[in-house]
């Protein structure tokens, strides 16, 4: 990463966690007032629902997409939040098990679950 690249990173670093659900929704209220930007969001999740019973819900079910897709985006500044995630039942892979064989994952969305191989390390 450039000098620029390191700046703004540092920068977005800055920001609290706490206040990035805040962020998110602003950066969506403001991306909602372009027509363009909202039709072509509530066209994907149409795509996804039309037939199913939430198609009544695509607009709102689009705009709240859109926010948890900025959402995790931010909270990609916070790499250390997202690799410190709790999970239930880690100690089998320490101790219950032959450590010279690998070993197969299949989660479903582990909360954040950017942050979920990382959050296995030591």
């Amino acid at each position: 990463m450039g000098l620029l690249g390191d700046q703004v990173q540092r920068v977005r670093s800055l920001i609290p966690v706490s206040a990035l659900p805040g962020l998110a929704r602003k950066r969506v209220d403001a991306l909602y007032q372009d027509d363009a930007f909202r039709t072509s969001q509530e066209a994907e999740m149409q795509f996804l629902l039309e037939n199913t019973e939430r198609a009544p819900e695509i607009p709102e079910l689009s705009r709240a997409y859109t926010e948890f897709a900025l959402l995790r985006g931010y909270r990609r500044w916070h790499p250390r939040h997202l690799t410190r995630q709790p999970i239930d039942g880690l100690e089998w892979l320490t101790t219950k098990r032959d450590p010279d064989r690998g070993i197969l994952l299949s989660f479903l969305h582990h909360a954040q679950y950017d942050g979920m191989f990382s959050s296995l390390g030591p």
